[in-house]
């Protein structure tokens, strides 16, 4: 999920680490501590997370994936795309492997 938001959000949105210092500065316990079950997005006002995060980040994703992101994410559909958001976080590591693959580049992740 990071490195697809990562691919198509503005280079204006940052990326911590759940297990960095500044998720240690500012994301409850309970969501840093593994197994990681969610998605965390602090959009300036308030922390979210997992779908209610998806939707919070909807609004920087440009395109046709920002619009198909939009819909999933809204209120109408949000009780099936929060049902789907967890089989998928139940099985990633078994569909998608382990590693979160960053870029090389850098930049844009926060300590």
């Amino acid at each position: 999920m990071v490195r697809w938001l990562w691919n198509r959000t503005s280079p204006e949105v940052q990326f911590a680490p759940l297990q960095g210092a500044t998720a240690r500065s500012q994301v409850p316990p309970p969501l840093r501590t593994p197994p990681l079950q969610s998605l965390v997005v602090w959009d300036g006002h308030a922390m979210k997370t997992d779908v209610d995060a998806l939707a919070a980040v909807a609004s920087e994703v440009p395109g046709w994936h920002g619009a198909v992101l939009r819909v999933l994410t809204s209120q109408a559909v949000r009780p099936f795309t929060r049902w789907s958001y967890r089989q998928v976080v139940r099985n990633r590591h078994r569909w998608f492997g382990t590693a979160c693959n960053l870029p090389a580049d850098r930049t844009r992740l926060l300590p």
